[in-house]
């Protein structure tokens, strides 16, 4: 059996959209004759010496080794701490974005260090530990292959390192874009900082092996080297949603509600994306029509900013909108399938978003109508192709209120809110299909 090592910064427990691509093809691998071997950081491991019970936090801490040992995890350590203050922490999320902001000078200095010493990002304090870690784990399992997955841009300089220093191919997955829609906002404010990654970018991209790409957008920006790519989509767990189907009936009480939902994050996923202008287009739709008021309600899960948290109240909504912060990957599934209408946000832009989110494969596996709020670009086309989706521009308040509007009306008059894509359209996002696709790339 071949042996490949993701170098994968973030991986459970960390719970976003980014870990669901490598955990699934760690999953599905070995079903075509792949040993998937995993690299990540201990940074996050750290939330389990937090915990208020000890006797919790030990058993999860067993469970995790445990379950490390079994897919043959790695858990590099790091000097993260010495500028980031977290591990995890309700604080600072994922993403490495403040929830706050401050103008102190202890602020600024700060943020001055993040801004030119730790380049190409904060996880950088992690590249020697892991460096060192990747060329045991290399030798010890005889690695061919290597994967790093963007982002951060600290595991494709891993990955280039490890090119250089071995024999391994390396395959450099970009789930998102790195400079082209980038998003570090220090990318866009200092063209200095753009320059010098455009720099490394382009190193990354002329030494790799291979390169896969998420989104059309990002395989056409890299179309100099269209040899070496290969668009492959994020995708949805069919064993998720068999998981998620047999414990429904908790939501029973719901289903005299309009329910509408939205899982991810707003601003920690995308810097200028917010709720804010679905809420103003709710808020005055309920204005105008008290009786969707009294029969909707709208759910939030995901992290959210401190200032996302307070909107829905500040904006008058009440009880309507409920905010249930981070939950259990099965369990957002499972607000998927009693919704009525998903919510996608994306935020405004001058040019083309180069997105296509992760979280549209499991909207299109529930089956149920996405209310889509996007700009111009990749998942605006996306969608538009597959013929699903209630596309509106993400300011456009008038817009919005006159979708809703139209989808409760339809609700109301009993009407089954769903669309249907045939199986043979959703197994290609299906993972274990992905994880297949992967596997003949190997060959």
């Amino acid at each position: 059996m071949k042996s490949i090592l993701f170098l994968a910064y973030y991986y459970p427990p960390v719970n976003n959209a980014g870990t669901q691509r490598i955990e699934k093809f760690v999953k599905y691998l070995p079903d075509f004759g792949v040993r998937p071997i995993v690299l990540t950081t201990s940074y996050f491991s750290r939330r389990y010496d937090r915990m208020k019970s000890f006797a919790l936090a030990k058993r999860l801490d067993q469970k995790k080794r445990r379950e490390d040992k079994e897919t043959l995890v790695y858990r590099a350590g790091e000097l993260r701490n010495l500028v980031v203050k977290g591990g995890g922490g309700s604080k600072q999320n994922i993403a490495g974005y403040s929830e706050t902001r401050s103008n102190s000078w202890q602020a600024r200095i700060k943020q001055f260090i993040k801004t030119w010493f730790l380049f190409p990002d904060s996880k950088i304090t992690w590249l020697a530990f892991a460096f060192f870690y990747a060329l045991w784990i290399i030798k010890k399992y005889r690695v061919e292959y290597v994967v790093s997955s963007f982002p951060p841009a600290t595991s494709h300089l891993l990955g280039l390192f490890l090119k250089r220093c071995t024999y391994v191919k390396w395959i450099a997955d970009f789930r998102d874009g790195w400079c082209l829609d980038p998003l570090e906002p220090v990318l866009t404010h200092s063209p200095t900082r753009l320059f010098l990654e455009k720099i490394l970018e382009t190193a990354v991209v002329k030494n790799c092996d291979q390169i896969l790409v998420t989104s059309p957008d990002v395989g056409e920006y890299f179309k100099e080297y269209r040899e070496k790519i290969t668009l492959l989509f994020n995708g949805y767990d069919e064993q998720d949603f068999i998981l998620a189907e047999r414990d429904l009936g908790k939501f029973e009480r719901l289903e005299k509600y309009f329910i509408i939902s939205h899982t991810g994050a707003f601003y920690y996923s995308h810097p200028g994306n917010t709720p804010r202008y679905f809420l103003q287009a709710l808020k005055e739709l309920f204005l105008e029509h008290p009786e969707m008021k009294a029969k909707t309600q709208v759910f939030f899960l995901g992290n959210l900013t401190l200032e996302e948290k307070k909107m829905a109240h500040r904006t008058g909504l009440g009880t309507r909108v409920k905010v249930l912060g981070l939950k259990p990957h099965i369990e957002a599934v499972q607000y998927r399938l009693i919704s009525d209408v998903l919510l996608l946000v994306d935020r405004p832009m001058r040019g083309r978003s180069s997105y296509i989110h992760g979280k549209v494969f499991e909207h299109l596996r529930a089956r149920k109508p996405i209310l889509a709020l996007l700009p111009e670009g990749a998942c605006r086309d996306f969608l538009a192709q597959l013929g699903v989706g209630e596309i509106v521009e993400p300011q456009d308040i008038a817009g919005i209120k006159k979708k809703l509007w139209e989808l409760f009306s339809e609700w109301q008059r009993g009407g089954i809110l769903r669309y249907e894509l045939t199986n043979i359209e959703l197994a290609r996002f299906e993972r274990k299909n992905l994880s297949k696709k992967l596997a003949e790339i190997l060959k």
